[in-house]
């Protein structure tokens, strides 16, 4: 978002928890994340310690103090609090319902709504504006829908060659965390022994967790990568899935996103052109359409991934027709660009 925000002109100046031993320098936060360098990065103080998002949020205070911008944008709760405090106005993102967090947060929030210094009020779909909605009538007028979004995927990003010996390709790119469906794809390699399925994504150990439970030879855990390494592995696919659960967690654990999220791989997948088979959950509704731009699957019914997946393999037309409607709804719709200027509209 800060290079998109960029891009339209404006000076933009991004605040992250930083100055710790080992941590990658702002330069590389560029390359690790496959953006241009169009916008400032502030590592604030944040030690490894209890309390540390309180010591973020001092640290906040005193560069906001020196910088005096126009509009603080943010997702961190605390830090646009202090934001609003110093009478700057703001606009705040939320990925998820506030009344799961700390009593300290939903104080924050509280405020927050109160002020005539919110500008904003972004959420990432429309399941999570009914959601706070419901619980805060009062909000109706200040918050808006931005779906997450994707880059689109360079031109001089290639096809490239991968592990295996089918010429078929089928790929999930991704974390490997609970309820991301990774038993379902080890199934269905079972099931396709003449198609390769690559899975991008996940620590060593949860590699090495998964790796130990397969026992055919047509399915790769290549563990993390990039984001410009992640594009070519989209390019080469000529499948992706999709296969969620309904206990689907992020980083941390905690609560099922699978009411509210609005999944940046869904985009990314969007943006390659490759043919998607994902589970059906209404929140996905809200991009993907069935027979449009993806195949929807019970999420737990392994022969309903396994009928799309051969309907996608015996059909090139099929799989061609929905790759490229995927692609040009991104483009129209889901794009970074597309998503700030939504919410610059929305100021």
């Amino acid at each position: 978002m800060c290079q998109a925000f960029a891009k339209q002109g404006h000076d933009v100046t991004l605040f992250a928890p930083g100055i710790v031993d080992g941590q990658i320098s702002t330069d590389d936060n560029f390359v690790f994340y496959n953006v241009e360098p169009l916008f400032k990065i502030k590592k604030l103080y944040c030690p490894p310690i209890r309390g540390k998002r309180y010591i973020y949020a001092v640290n906040v205070f005193l560069t906001l103090l020196f910088l005096k911008p126009q509009v603080v944008f943010g997702r961190e709760i605390l830090g646009c609090w202090i934001a609003k405090m110093m009478g700057f106005s703001i606009a705040f993102e939320s990925h998820a319902p506030i009344w799961f967090q700390k009593r300290i947060e939903r104080i924050a929030f509280n405020s927050i709504v109160k002020s005539k210094k919110l500008l904003s009020f972004i959420v990432i779909s429309s399941a999570l504006k009914k959601m706070y909605v419901d619980k805060y009538p009062q909000i109706a007028e200040v918050i808006h829908v931005a779906h997450d979004g994707s880059d689109e995927l360079p031109v001089e990003c290639k096809r490239i060659k991968l592990m295996g010996s089918n010429d078929l390709n089928i790929g999930y790119v991704g974390s490997l965390y609970e309820g991301r469906g990774i038993e379902l794809i080890i199934e269905l390699s079972e099931r396709f022994d003449y198609v390769d399925f690559h899975i991008v994504g996940g620590g060593d150990l949860e590699v090495k967790k998964w790796k130990q439970l397969i026992i055919n030879e047509n399915i790769f855990f290549h563990g993390f990568h990039t984001q410009k390494n992640i594009l070519s592995f989209l390019r080469s696919f000529d499948i992706v899935l999709a296969p969620y659960q309904p206990n689907l967690k992020t980083y941390g654990g905690g609560r099922s996103t699978i009411d509210w999220m609005s999944p940046l791989k869904i985009f990314e997948y969007m943006a390659s052109g490759t043919a998607i088979v994902s589970s059906e959950f209404p929140v996905l509704k809200e991009v993907l359409t069935d027979k449009k731009n993806v195949l929807f699957c019970d999420h737990a019914n392994v022969s309903s991934w396994e009928s799309s997946i051969q309907l996608l393999l015996d059909d090139t037309a099929l799989r061609n027709k929905l790759a490229d409607q995927a692609k040009k709804e991104f483009q129209e719709n889901y794009t970074w660009s597309k998503r700030a200027d939504n919410i610059i509209n929305f100021l």
